[in-house]
């Protein structure tokens, strides 16, 4: 019935057989349902008697024990749980949603309930869910099919509805109810656009603030069901904008700083806190690169770890500033730390002091950011501006002083933490083994093991690429893996093909596809693990190379 075509975490743009694509309005003529019909585009519809029948509202959970078989199914409250009329199907209705409307957690509760039940493959279609600044948000909740039940109603009040909220209208009925339907499908224009180029967070947060609700909703997904949104998001590259407070919430954000803290090492005796800049990479601004230069004159690479401090990514190694989300973002920047981002800057710092063995502690950090001593002791530099005169002379003098104090390594061996650090943050842990010698340029680096080429990093995809041999490393730690049946790899895998994969994996994640307990070809996954083992259709593993 359906496939998908694009998606952005939860939401997706599928394509069902008769040419339509979702998110999708179903067009009600008459309410209620005329004779079990509704209208999904010119001359299509839907004919609601395939559905098993729900009864509403969700507060009588004792009528709602509901059974099924077949394409079309039905999701249900029963009190506030979620449940379905059978596995299977490909099309569930959810009547109970629009009762929710205006309660943001059970709001929220019940659409990750249904996804986590359903799966992310069948549509969900919400009926009385078509007001346009909902959409977004319920596109983003897992919601694929809306219909014109709001705009009806809202036009026997004489209110017109736009992306921005409600409005007073002075148009009769039938010319309102135009105006409407016409508001309501730009929206729908704009959902899929923004799902096409994986921008609907930053719609969902612009569109939040048209109802107090709408906010209160986004900010519970966030902070309620972080790990179910953040197993859906992408790690391919992708130009963000970070505008609010509910930014530093966003899931590849948290993904971001959970794999600093807990995966990635500190390394080197001296500890140098940046700021941030506007351009991305830091290292490539004009503040990153006079500092750069005091660092190479002095030969402080191999014993100076760089850490920038920013919002909402909180603490960024040198190392780590060309991935995914570090260097495609730009912020909002106010010169003011709000409290939200002064806990997490100092909690992130307390956790890096611990995990390191820094002898000396410099903060070349702005006179507004003196908070950080909170959480660690250090000699400031800046005064004024990072990049006055007497600012970078007082970095130079402290360096010089650290270093001497201090192991310094060779150029070589500082490429090799740098990439150990990263294949730390891309793989885990376990995955450092993968390297033990660095060689080339930064960036154009690459890692060897025993001699053999395992990974090099790619700036396009911003991160590490592994090759055949590394893949032999991933099967062996078992992690990273995606396990296929016993048919001959001649081209990408699709999902009908892969029988598991391990937990950890996210689309853009490199992987390695082991078939009969034998690593066969690395590429790059398509979709999360949960995603390609769910689904019978679409591209689960781009193949980049076989293991002979």
């Amino acid at each position: 019935m359906t496939e998908m075509i694009a998606h952005d975490a939860l939401a997706r743009i599928s394509a069902l057989k008769d040419g339509i694509r979702t998110p999708a309005m179903l067009f009600l003529d008459d309410y209620p349902y005329p004779e079990g019909a509704a209208a999904i585009g010119p001359g299509r519809t839907i004919d609601f008697r395939d559905f098993p029948e729900v009864r509403y509202p969700a507060s009588v959970s004792v009528l709602n024990d509901i059974t099924g078989e077949g394409a079309y199914g039905a999701i249900y409250l029963r009190g506030n749980e979620v449940e379905l009329s059978h596995k299977g199907a490909e099309i569930y209705w959810f009547p109970h949603i629009a009762e929710l409307l205006g309660d943001p957690r059970r709001l929220v509760d019940a659409c990750i309930g249904a996804r986590e039940l359903a799966g992310t493959s069948p549509l969900i279609y919400a009926p009385g869910t078509g007001r346009p600044n909902h959409m977004a948000l319920l596109a983003y909740l897992g919601i694929d099919i809306f219909d014109s039940i709001p705009l009806v109603t809202a036009s026997r009040r004489g209110t017109y509805l736009d992306e921005n909220g409600e409005w007073k209208s002075p148009l009769d009925f039938d010319a309102l109810l135009k105006e409407n339907e016409g508001s309501a499908l730009r929206e729908l224009k704009v959902v899929r656009r923004a799902i096409e180029e994986r921008r609907l967070r930053d719609i969902v947060e612009m569109r939040s603030r048209s109802e107090p609700w709408l906010y209160a909703a986004l900010r519970l997904a966030d902070e309620e069901h972080r790990e179910f949104f953040e197993s859906h998001s992408s790690l391919k590259p992708k130009k963000v904008m970070y505008s609010g407070p509910e930014s530093i919430e966003r899931p590849e954000v948290m993904r971001f700083r959970k794999r600093v803290l807990e995966r990635w090492r500190p390394k080197g005796g001296v500890l140098l806190l940046l700021p941030c800049s506007s351009r991305k990479p830091y290292s490539r601004s004009r503040t990153h690169r006079k500092i750069g230069d005091i660092l190479h004159s002095i030969g402080g690479w191999g014993a100076v770890q760089e850490l920038i401090i920013t919002s909402p990514l909180i603490a960024v190694p040198r190392e780590l500033e060309r991935y995914y989300p570090a260097g495609h973002y730009d912020a909002a920047v106010r010169g003011k730390w709000d409290a939200q981002e002064i806990e997490a800057i100092n909690e992130a710092l307390n956790t890096i002091k611990r995990s390191g063995s820094f002898r000396h502690v410099i903060i070349h950090l702005p006179e507004d950011m003196e908070f950080v001593s909170e959480a660690v002791y250090g000699e400031w530099t800046v005064k004024g501006s990072p990049t006055s005169s007497e600012s970078l002379r007082n970095l130079r003098v402290a360096l010089e002083g650290a270093l001497s104090d201090v192991r310094k390594e060779s150029a070589g061996k500082r490429a090799l933490w740098t990439l150990q650090s990263m294949v730390e943050y891309q793989f885990g842990i376990e995955g450092r083994e993968m390297v033990d010698t660095a060689k080339g340029r930064w960036p154009e680096i690459k890692g060897f093991k025993d001699g053999k080429q395992t990974v090099s990093f790619v700036g396009r995809k911003s991160s590490l690429s592994i090759t055949g041999e590394g893949g032999k490393i991933l099967a062996e730690k078992g992690i990273y893996r995606v396990f296929i049946s016993d048919f001959e790899i001649k081209g990408d895998i699709f999902s009908v093909g892969v029988e598991g994969a391990d937990p950890e994996i996210r689309e853009g994640d490199d992987v390695v596809i082991v078939r009969k307990d034998e690593p066969a070809a690395v590429g790059i996954a398509e979709k999360s693990a949960s995603e390609m083992v769910e689904s019978r259709r679409g591209l689960a593993v781009r193949v980049r190379k076989k293991i002979r």
